[in-house]
């Protein structure tokens, strides 16, 4: 019965100073400037100053795809960040594919995914 009430106390101890830390990759990718983007009008120059260096490049059909990818994985730390529970965190995923054809945006995809 004692090493059930320590076992009781011990995870109560460790809920209670449990906290939610947010771990990133890539940069992130602000929605605002997604909506600057004007196909046949925003050049590739401007992607590069709005949005760095994208994390793939590859051609594409007479031109050439740029995707940014962003990821931000939420996870619980307890004691300090001694012990992570990442099984019950979530991923949120931002990605970002932009055609460019002559130098200008062609088309642009833009999407969020929660894991």
């Amino acid at each position: 019965m004692k090493r059930l009430f320590a076992a009781i106390a011990v995870t109560a101890a460790l809920a209670g100073c449990a906290v939610v830390s947010s771990k990133n990759e890539g940069v992130k990718i602000e929605k605002e400037k997604v909506l600057a983007i004007k196909p046949g009008e925003t050049t590739r120059g401007e992607i590069i100053t709005s949005f760095g260096d994208p994390a793939e490049t590859e051609p594409d059909n007479e031109g050439e795809r740029l995707k940014y990818i962003f990821k931000e994985k939420q996870v619980r730390e307890f004691i300090g960040g001694v012990i992570i529970d990442e099984a019950l965190g979530s991923t949120t995923t931002t990605t970002l594919e932009i055609i460019i054809k002559d130098g200008k945006v062609d088309s642009f995809k833009f999407k969020t995914v929660e894991h």
